[in-house]
């Protein structure tokens, strides 16, 4: 699941999300600690900065991170 919402992560900062991904990835609540963190700061970015969004590079930059340190502990979870 870390794997699809970085994915998630990576089309809204290129502009590719739909409302459909919103509804299902940021809606959601996760039992996963990690996940729902990153899925709180996601909405939290979004509430902040308004529509549309993301509006600025740092945003982008932003939602990029948390996708690239969800899938290194993806990566680290699969492999224990």
């Amino acid at each position: 699941m870390r794997q699809a919402f970085a994915d998630f992560l990576d089309r809204l900062a290129a502009g590719t999300s739909s409302r459909a991904d919103w509804a299902e990835y940021a809606v959601n609540h996760y039992q996963d600690e990690k996940l729902e963190a990153y899925r709180r700061d996601c909405v939290r970015l979004a509430i902040q900065v308004g529509e549309p969004f993301p509006r600025t590079d740092e945003h982008r930059k932003q939602l990029r991170k948390w996708a690239s340190e969800l899938k290194e502990t993806d990566h680290v979870t699969q492999e224990s």
